[in-house]
């Protein structure tokens, strides 16, 4: 078993019991049907360790540092079971630190191109201040920046994408200079909503960065300073403000506490100041899972 030559006692009518892969190893008339013993080279021995101890019990021990190693040798060999325990162990092990680790290998390992991306959604800020942010892939970055209910302002998803283009940068090994940095976001940029940007974050934030065009920055300045809505001219880059998982509050009068009193149109709440919530600006946000924004 793997390179260490590890030797794994089972039998033969177990494991085709629970995987279609054993089934035909041992039943269908290949070499492995007459020998005593089988040669494995292409799983490691603790991943398949763990897969013979769910096919006889039903259970396994799984940890972060091994599921998805687990999770490829349970597809590798068809044990419809462990996989299902491994969906549910990263479902429940789901945090900010590995939610885009397991966004890319999602794909190759689940077949799913949206596992982890509510995740991320609801909690961007976290996110994107992981190590793993900078290890995204430029495909998975865009799919993230694309996202209409990312709870991030456009100024903080902005730098955020300028933190990974420098550590992609330096995986390409080239200068971390504007024109580089351009090109690493090139397929990202058409997506970040620079226009519910106001003019001082254009002119204090953006534009010294110097990865957009002077055209691109220039149209952004005419679009920011027009007046009204309709006076607007069209822009290249998305000018709606993104959800960002948040639900409008009323503030309450009729109901008096030692808290602010909020209410939406079927449920009334009271932020008190022993719970978890912050003031920004004109918004009051209650932290958390289930976010809410009331406009004072």
């Amino acid at each position: 078993m793997g390179p260490t030559k590890e030797r794994f006692h089972a039998h033969k009518t177990v494991l085709a019991a629970r995987s279609r892969v054993f089934e035909a190893m041992f039943f269908s008339g290949f070499k492995e049907a007459t020998g005593g013993e089988v040669e494995i080279l292409d799983v490691d021995a603790l991943s398949f360790r763990t897969m013979l101890e769910a096919i006889y019990t039903d259970q396994c021990h799984l940890n972060y540092g091994i599921v998805l190693s687990v999770l490829a040798c349970a597809k590798r060999y068809m044990v419809d079971s462990l996989m299902e325990m491994c969906f549910s162990f990263m479902e429940d092990e789901l945090t900010a630190d590995n939610a885009c680790n397991m966004m890319e290998m999602a794909p190759h390992l689940m077949e799913s191109w949206d596992y982890a991306i509510e995740f991320i959604e609801k909690n961007a800020a976290e996110v994107v201040a992981s190590d793993g942010w900078l290890d995204l892939s430029s495909d998975s970055l865009r799919r993230v920046v694309q996202s209409d209910s990312l709870a991030l302002s456009e100024v903080e998803l902005f730098d955020s994408c300028l933190r990974w283009a420098r550590a992609e940068c330096a995986r390409q090994r080239v200068d971390v200079k504007p024109a580089n940095m351009r090109l690493a976001l090139k397929d990202v940029l058409p997506y970040i909503r620079f226009p519910v940007m106001t003019c001082d974050q254009l002119a204090s934030i953006v534009s010294p960065e110097d990865v957009l065009t002077k055209e691109e920055l220039l149209s952004l300045f005419v679009y920011a300073g027009a007046e009204d809505q309709d006076s607007k001219p069209e822009i290249k880059f998305p000018n709606q403000p993104r959800r960002r998982h948040c639900d409008e509050w009323k503030l309450h009068r009729r109901y008096k506490s030692e808290g602010i009193n909020l209410m939406d149109d079927d449920l009334r709440a009271t932020l008190l100041q022993t719970g978890h919530a912050f003031l920004i600006g004109t918004k009051i946000f209650s932290k958390g899972k289930h976010c809410r924004a009331k406009q004072i």
